[in-house]
């Protein structure tokens, strides 16, 4: 009896404490908020951190970290958040943030294996022309796989004609 008692209670907490940390997220990610309205990256970055640490999936605050550290210019940092999702997780987004930051961040060999993951996990979907941009202009840009470069980029040109960027990348 005394088990059918506690029940309710158990079931009570587990309501309050995910209530609480509701709030817990809802005050951490407005502190965020407001302190990169205020410019205050680094308060930014650390409130924003602090929601994910509860809510690791929260798009909006992950996005929002993401965008100041990128601003900041804090590659490290990028890859770093990025990291900590599953692989199976990443979307292709993801991948093209983490191989941008890999790149400027002088990862290189990071940088193609997270581009080339992209271009693998965007086939078959509209965003599989601006994988291939992307992974062929960085390729280019790095002096690193020229012929490869031509290849993709040129699939790309197909796939989407006369398409500014992706003549642009031809270009370079």
């Amino acid at each position: 009896m005394a088990c059918l008692l506690s029940l309710p209670l158990l079931a009570s907490g587990c309501r309050l404490r995910g209530a609480v940390e509701e709030i817990y997220v809802s005050q951490h990610l407005n502190a965020g908020v407001a302190a990169v309205q205020s410019g205050k990256t680094r308060r930014a970055a650390a409130e924003l951190e602090r929601v994910l640490e509860v809510a690791p999936e929260h798009a909006e605050a992950r996005e929002l970290l993401l965008t100041t550290l990128l601003q900041d210019k804090k590659y490290d940092e990028v890859i770093r958040v990025l990291g900590k999702r599953p692989p199976a997780a990443r979307t292709v987004q993801d991948l093209f943030v983490l191989a941008d930051a890999s790149d400027r961040a002088g990862r290189l060999d990071d940088a193609e294996q997270f581009y080339r993951e992209a271009v693998e996990r965007a086939k078959g979907t509209p965003q599989y022309p601006v994988a291939l941009n992307n992974f062929g202009y960085m390729l280019a840009n790095r002096n690193r796989d020229l012929a490869e470069s031509l290849r993709v980029l040129t699939e790309a040109d197909r796939l989407m004609p006369n398409q500014g960027f992706i003549v642009d990348s031809l270009a370079w």
